[in-house]
């Protein structure tokens, strides 16, 4: 005879069930600031836009410094096709692990000593957002506020790093500064204040911007605009130093009708090489450079030319510069691509943060031409030594 398997009583939603209770999880603690891949890059919360953004993948989350200034690990993302976590991983190690430490703290996956609270209050405030800090320390103010993005990304390549990236940080840095002061005011209970200093700084554009597009997320009015400012200054601090500026803007050629900035940086890229079209670069770089498992081929430069369905990565520019006839040509034609990608991103962002029916690429196109062409000749008109892009 077999031996009888003793069965287990049905349980059901009224009995009392037999056993241990299931373990139950420690609540993690809330996170005090944005992080992204580990690092904590934002104290706002990311745009909330009418449409998604298209060409640049889901990876990549509109997110702001301040409200003057997209933060660092949006425009790293838009521009060279890189997180910021990656880049300061590449170009500033010691800062990079530092934040990682504050992230770990901050977002509650272990409980600090009184010793690590003591590092982190001696060592790592000054390289990261005053949030995060605080939040690590368990200690926090609203009196404080939130720390420029671009000054925290600036604190970690003071040791050497590329000066020009360097003064890009301090440029949008100081751009913070700004929209902190309107902050500190409008904490401060002093609104008349507050609404006076945007105005002197950002009034007019804003202004225009409304004219152009009054459908817009009132956040990017000032967003795009320093955006293009920023850029407009680079541009007049790549000229000739010992002479004025020139008084257009060259940048104009990857805005005009008829392509995108990447289709017009390709055709670029064609007179350069002694090539008429797509299909001689195409085949001049069958025998020069490869990307991927092979050559370029011509579909891809096509692809990338419309610039419908995604953006040429960064990791294709050295390749497609291999057909470049001359050497000297190609540093110039490297910081067209990084321009052309962030207008790309710009109209992307005009075209996503439209309220109603999203308006076509040529005419967020023909506005960011037209905001950037006014841009370009106010900091053209001013002294060479102004760094600060807010003003006009």
């Amino acid at each position: 005879m077999k031996p009888q398997r003793s069965r287990q009583p049905v349980r059901t939603a009224n009995s009392e069930q037999a056993g241990p209770p299931p373990p139950t999880r420690r609540p993690r603690a809330p996170q005090a600031f944005n992080a992204i891949a580990g690092i904590p890059v934002s104290a706002y919360p990311g745009l909330d836009l009418p449409h998604p953004l298209e060409l640049f993948g889901k990876e990549l989350k509109v997110h702001v410094s301040t409200h003057f200034t997209f933060n660092p690990d949006t425009i790293s993302r838009a521009v060279a096709d890189v997180s910021l976590d990656a880049g300061m991983r590449k170009w500033a190690d010691l800062a990079h692990q530092r934040l990682r430490q504050v992230a770990y703290v901050a977002a509650g996956k272990h409980r600090p000593s009184k010793t690590t609270r003591s590092l982190i209050a001696r060592h790592l405030a000054p390289a990261a957002p005053t949030d995060v800090t605080l939040g690590a320390l368990a200690a926090h103010d609203e009196r404080v506020h939130p720390r420029s993005g671009w000054q925290t990304v600036l604190d970690g390549l003071q040791n050497g790093s590329d000066e020009a990236l360097k003064d890009v940080c301090r440029c949008l840095a100081a751009c913070d500064a700004h929209a902190l002061h309107v902050r500190a005011l409008a904490v401060a209970r002093k609104p008349d204040a507050a609404i006076a200093h945007v105005a002197a700084l950002l009034e007019a554009d804003v202004a225009a911007w409304v004219e152009l597009n009054p459908s817009l997320h009132v956040m990017l009015y000032a967003l795009v605009e320093v955006a293009l400012k920023t850029v407009a200054w680079l541009e007049c601090r790549s000229s000739n130093p010992q002479a004025s500026p020139p008084p257009e803007t060259s940048l104009d050629g990857l805005l005009l009708p008829g392509h995108r900035p990447i289709g017009h940086w390709l055709s670029e890229v064609c007179d350069a090489s002694d090539c008429r079209n797509l299909g001689e670069l195409s085949a001049k770089l069958e025998w020069r450079s490869t990307y991927g498992k092979g050559p370029i081929a011509h579909d891809l430069l096509r692809k990338w030319s419309s610039c419908r369905r995604t953006v040429m990565p960064a990791a294709a520019l050295g390749p497609v510069l291999g057909a470049v006839r001359l050497p000297t040509g190609a540093p110039a034609l490297r910081s067209r691509f990084y321009a052309a990608r962030l207008l790309t991103f710009l109209c992307a962002l005009l075209r996503a943060g439209t309220d109603g029916p999203r308006p076509g690429w040529d005419e967020v196109q023909a506005q960011l031409r037209s905001r950037y062409a006014q841009a370009y000749r106010l900091q053209a008109a001013q002294p060479p030594a102004k760094d600060d892009t807010t003003s006009s």
